[in-house]
This record gives structure tokens, sequence and C-alpha cells, in this order.
């Protein structure tokens, strides 16, 4: 039995100028996202960190911030990996960040990353393609994967989110079927308290960090799919 420790990072939706909405603190994402580092270099020293989307706000300025944010990603002592949400620029996150990687394995999990379509109404679907590619990447391991996305992934019937996938059950009963494993994500600003299981799939909806009191959770797991979920916010702010 393997174990991982995971820090996630959703929704820092960082901004040129400030946001007017309440609450939401975009423009100091950068700052926020320092101070989170630096929490998990010196303490947490997760063996992955995720970014589960929504980097940014709008796409004003899209460049510059995303090169401001992966500077400050260059202090990480962790790998990582970083996603694009619904407010992201495609083609500017892409520039700055590359192509997502087919899956990342580490300690006995395989972690799969997805950019899936966006529909109406904030929700997604995981098309034939990418159906395809977890299939195949969850088949050929010997071991639960972990399905990286920015919308909840969370079948239907125990969703309690408002955003969901149109084909959720179809992509948690492959899962299911293979291996098992873990879904996390982020886009209902709210998140989940702790995990939903449903038969060895465990369901994960992190809370927007561009928000008060700027939340970020941390993921202990084993092999065996036991898990344990806390949530930290940052231990200082502007």
């Amino acid at each position: 039995m393997k174990k991982i420790k995971i820090a996630v990072i959703a929704d820092l939706h960082f901004s040129y100028n400030k946001v007017e909405i309440a609450q939401r603190i975009g423009h100091c994402a950068d700052t926020f996202l320092a101070q989170a580092i630096q929490s998990f270099n010196c303490s947490i020293k997760p063996d992955i960190v995720l970014l589960a989307g929504d980097l940014l706000d709008n796409s004003f300025k899209s460049k510059l911030l995303y090169k401001k944010l992966k500077e400050v990603l260059k202090s990480l002592e962790a790998p990582f990996i970083v996603i694009p949400g619904n407010h992201d620029t495609q083609q500017d996150f892409y520039e700055e960040f590359g192509k997502l990687p087919d899956y990342v394995d580490i300690n006995g999990f395989r972690i799969i990353p997805f950019d899936d379509p966006e529909l109406p109404g904030f929700h997604a679907v995981r098309n034939a393609k990418d159906l395809a590619r977890l299939q195949k990447n969850a088949s050929e391991f010997d071991g639960p994967v972990i399905s990286l996305q920015h919308v909840p992934l969370i079948e239907a019937a125990r969703n309690p989110c408002r955003e969901h996938f149109t084909n959720a059950d179809e992509i948690i009963a492959m899962i299911r079927n293979i291996n098992g494993g873990i879904t996390i994500s982020g886009h209902a600003h709210a998140g989940v308290e702790g995990a939903i299981n449903n038969d060895n799939v465990h369901s994960i909806v992190v809370p927007a960090f561009c928000e008060t009191p700027f939340k970020y959770m941390i993921i202990d797991a084993d092999t065996n799919l036991n898990i344990k979920i806390r949530t930290e916010q940052l231990k200082q702010s502007l």
C-alpha cells in the first residue's frame, strides 16, 4: 500500500483590476498563491500540487497574468499540474503552460488531467476522445486513478452542486469498473465538505481560493482508497 499527499487550489480568478463581485479578491491571487506555496514548501510538503482551473477571471491582459502565475509557481518545491477552467483564455493558457500531460504517475496513483468542453449553464461534458483516453490510461495502470477536471464530477444522484457533467454517471462507472479512484474538481465556489463516496469512487470539490477566507484542500490517500481531507486557509493575507 502506498500513500500520497495532494494539495489542491481551485479558482484563483486572477485579474488585472479589482473584480466587482462580493468577497472575490482575484487581483491578489499571485500574492495569495505565493503565501500558499510557502506553507506547502515549509510545513505541508505535498507530493504534488494540483491547480483545478479558472486561474484567471477574464481575458484582459491574460498573457501577462499567466506569466506572473507561472513565475510564482517556480518557487514550488513539489511537482504540479495546472488545468484551465471556463474563465481561462485557452490560447494564452496553453502558450504559457504547455499541453496537459496525458497522465502523471506518483506514489501508486495515476493522475489524469482533463480540459473538458463547457456547456450552457456552466456545465461540462467529457467527449468521446477523452473518455477513450480515460479508459486506456486507467486500464493500463495497476492502481487507482485521479481524474482532475474543473467542473464537479459527481454521480448525478449524489451531486449537491448546481454545476455538473452531463455524462457524469458514465465517467464515474468507468473509473469504478477499473480500479476505482478519486475525482478532484473546483468551479463550485462553495466547494463540498469532505468527499462524496460511491462504491470505490471518491468525488472532491475544492472551494474557491479567490474568496475570503482563501481556502485550499489537502488530501491524504492510500492506494486502498482510504482518504482524509482537510480544508485549510491562508495563515496570512494582505
